[in-house]
């Protein structure tokens, strides 16, 4: 019964990100208007306030299904997990169909692929399921776009869209998740495609795929102000950010070795942003940014022996990670020459990619999952060759 408990747990969202969400719904439902939140004072539910940190996925699109659907938001968030979860296994069970031929290494593939989505479920879905994203991204784009390269799958408009879209879904709910496998997509198909006009389309995606954050963003930020003032009858003077800040990351990521920081914490942000100016305000501000910023530049300016151990230690850790899920994989796309030098561009393009996270914050599995998935989808790919070639190496 554990197992099974196990298996189908309910999806945790931080709280940060589902109470913001909850309480939007509600305040949606009783006054009309999105992205407003409680105030801090629990005694006074009637006093409302924008919405800060939270990726617009959990204050935009839940709350709106949730609404016309009459289900509950914890309800919907757990299903749209859910939905992540078995759409991106289903891509990847259909590339080890299509494309691995010889049965004891489909069954041995299957078997893989399953031991690593039970790893990284029971290890995150019922912790912080959105740290999961980078991983469900990997395992749901990148077979599809390996199979269209092969032509074994009809690569039209249509299907290269809806990737595009499932990627920019994905990253309302953890910003820029996808952007390894988006960045494996747009150069394969880019370099594949004939076409001018094609290759056009297919970077103007991109771009699309790249922008849709900010616009989303700053909507968001111009609608709470307007919502604030149809409330108040007042104007909201803020300049903090709806989702979350880089630089928040970026200075937590500085405590992943002694010598700076009290580790990887909050509490590191809030002594400095104290200690300057008397700063009590932890929201990420642009003033409060510029300040984060600025001590990132001067830390790494007066001490690069500090900054080399760092980011030194932190890919170390990645690169282990991505040898111990691609193993022997890894060996075979190196020397094999039945691997194109393209395709190993296209996979040490999503390798880096997917390492900027834990390069920012800590190489910890919350941050490594585009690491783990590209390594497992490496794998699996280097078995669907009829034959490594090491003739001339």
């Amino acid at each position: 019964m554990n197992i099974v408990q196990e298996i189908i747990m309910k999806a945790k969202i931080m709280p940060l990100r589902l109470n913001p969400g909850i309480e939007s719904l509600e305040i949606f439902q009783k006054t009309g208007l999105m992205f407003m939140q409680y105030s801090s004072d629990p005694s006074n539910e009637s006093i409302f306030k924008p919405i800060s940190m939270v990726e617009p996925g959990f204050i935009l699109i839940l709350p709106i299904i949730s609404n016309i659907t009459k289900i509950a938001y914890e309800t919907i968030a757990n299903y749209f997990f859910y939905f992540l979860l078995f759409l991106s296994m289903l891509s990847i069970f259909y590339f080890i169909s299509k494309s691995i031929n010889k049965i004891n290494y489909k069954i041995y593939s299957y078997f893989f692929v399953i031991l690593v989505n039970f790893y990284m479920h029971n290890r995150l879905f019922g912790l912080v399921v959105e740290w999961l994203l980078y991983f469900y991204s990997a395992q749901l784009i990148i077979p599809l776009i390996i199979l269209i390269i092969n032509k074994k799958l009809n690569g039209n408009f249509f299907l290269i869209g809806a990737i595009f879209f499932m990627g920019v879904l994905i990253d309302q709910f953890r910003s820029y998740a996808s952007l390894g496998a988006i960045i494996f997509l747009t150069f394969a198909l880019i370099y594949h495609k004939e076409q001018f006009f094609k290759k056009s389309l297919i970077f103007i995606m991109f771009i699309f795929y790249l922008i849709i954050p900010q616009i989303l963003n700053s909507y968001i930020e111009n609608k709470q102000k307007e919502n604030y003032y149809k409330l108040y009858n007042t104007n909201y003077h803020t300049d903090v950010k709806v989702s979350a800040s880089v630089w928040y990351t970026t200075y937590r990521g500085l405590g992943f070795i002694n010598g700076k920081l009290k580790g990887y914490n909050d509490e590191v942000i809030h002594e400095f942003l104290e200690g300057e100016k008397n700063n009590k305000h932890f929201a990420p501000s642009d003033e409060n940014n510029k300040l984060l910023k600025g001590e990132i530049i001067r830390i790494i300016k007066t001490d690069p022996s500090f900054a080399l151990r760092l980011y030194s230690a932190k890919f170390g850790v990645i690169l282990t990670y991505f040898i111990i899920f691609a193993n022997i994989g890894l060996y075979f796309m190196l020397k094999s020459n039945g691997v194109t030098k393209f395709t190993k561009v296209l996979f040490m393009l999503a390798f880096f990619c997917y390492s900027i996270p834990p390069l920012l914050a800590i190489p910890v599995l919350p941050y490594l999952g585009g690491i783990i998935g590209l390594g497992m989808i490496l794998h699996c790919y280097m078995l669907s060759l009829k034959k490594p070639d090491f003739s001339k190496n």
